[in-house]
């Protein structure tokens, strides 16, 4: 499933335009929508292949974490010098369900490879930092009160049906927990009810909402996105300002005033100085290095074992959640990617360059597209480097 796909029949530019940052959207789908991306069945294929830790699985109910101990046993380690294994007790996480709490799991898109698709594309597409969580629950639940977020979420809803109250923001923009005592609202919702199967609501950061079932179990998914902030960009800035010896000055004493007059004055002129040098694109370039997904540690697609048809109906796309930042320098592109330079040669930044252009091709597509350039030997042969540098996958 793409970012494209997920809006659908919503147009991306009337998405972007109308909705993306500015207001809430309720998107109609079909009921077979998100079954390619996750299912009931897949959620107990999870639960009993995977292991779980105290932060990754939760139980809550009416915004109150199901404290540990209720949930989880603790194995003893065979080791003196191991921490102890908790061990998720089952028939506990069932007993909180049938009571109305809601099962959590955090990060499934490091879980299951459709799910880590979705989130690497939305990644791709917005190029903003994402992640997805898994929320279960039985027949009449509510996991939390009204309540906002401090990132946009998408809601996807997976099986069953759930009740939904959105309501405006009470606060423009709110960050973390700074504004966490915010009144709540007095009015109305601005929209309220139920997303079944295949539906999705988006709502951007800072709207308040809650919901519950209704004698209805439920699975949805919340994919989250955490976009970057004039609050980022001022930190940014402040990691920079080490460098310039004004900023590393020590302060004058209070009842210095010429001092304090004087240090003023230098503090403005290096401050505009450095915003003239450091500007938005600035940071904007260094905030795009390519996201981290979670479990991304893998081999290359093959160890330096490849035949000119071992890329022939194979799907192609860069081992990265962003577009390469590449610049030329003396015919040499240089890009860094997972904390690594690259140096790379011009007829691998041609492949590179169409493969940053497209989230994914086929092989036989991109042979196409660099037809007049290379013949498909030649592209085989480009992508067999890229693939001993890992820097692609099929």
């Amino acid at each position: 499933m793409t970012f494209e796909s997920l809006i659908s029949p919503l147009d991306m530019g009337d998405f972007m335009r109308s909705y993306f940052r500015k207001d809430f959207c309720f998107v109609k789908g079909s009921s077979s929508k998100f079954t390619q991306l996750f299912t009931w069945e897949r959620l107990n294929e999870i639960l009993e292949f995977q292991q779980f830790g105290i932060t990754r699985l939760n139980v809550v109910k009416k915004g109150v974490r199901v404290k540990d101990i209720e949930i989880y046993d603790y194995e003893t380690p065979r080791f003196a010098n191991l921490p102890f294994k908790p061990i998720l007790k089952y028939d506990s996480v069932i007993d909180e369900l049938k009571n109305g709490s809601v099962l959590i799991v955090n990060g499934i898109n490091q879980m299951l490879p459709q799910v880590k698709e979705l989130c690497e594309n939305v990644q791709w597409v917005l190029q903003i930092s994402a992640h997805i969580n898994m929320y279960m629950s039985g027949g009449n639940a509510e996991g939390f009160e009204l309540h906002w977020d401090n990132h946009d979420v998408f809601i996807l809803q997976i099986e069953g049906e759930k009740y939904w109250e959105v309501y405006n923001p009470t606060i423009n923009y709110p960050l973390g927990d700074i504004f966490e005592n915010e009144s709540k609202p007095t009015q109305q919702p601005i929209w309220e009810g139920k997303l079944r199967k295949g539906d999705m609501l988006y709502m951007p950061r800072g709207f308040w909402h809650k919901a519950k079932t209704e004698n209805s179990e439920s699975i949805h998914l919340t994919l989250g996105i955490h976009s970057k902030t004039g609050i980022d960009y001022a930190d940014w800035l402040n990691t920079q300002f080490i460098f310039n010896d004004v900023f590393r000055k020590d302060i004058p004493l209070i009842n210095d005033n010429d001092g304090i007059e004087k240090y003023s004055t230098e503090l403005k002129e290096a401050i505009i100085k450095s915003l003239e040098a450091l500007d938005l694109k600035s940071y904007l370039s260094y905030s795009n290095m390519p996201l981290s997904n979670g479990n991304s540690n893998s081999l290359p697609i093959s160890i330096g074992v490849f035949d000119d048809n071992f890329f022939n109906n194979k799907i192609i796309k860069l081992n990265s959640t962003k577009p390469l930042n590449i610049s030329n320098k003396s015919r040499k592109y240089i890009f860094i990617h997972d904390k690594k330079e690259f140096s790379v040669s011009e007829d691998i930044y041609l492949v590179l360059k169409e493969l940053n252009i497209i989230y994914k091709i086929s092989f036989e597509d991109l042979c196409i597209t660099l037809a007049d350039k290379y013949s498909t030997v030649q592209v085989s042969k480009i992508l067999f480097k890229l693939a001993e540098l890992n820097l692609i996958k099929t």
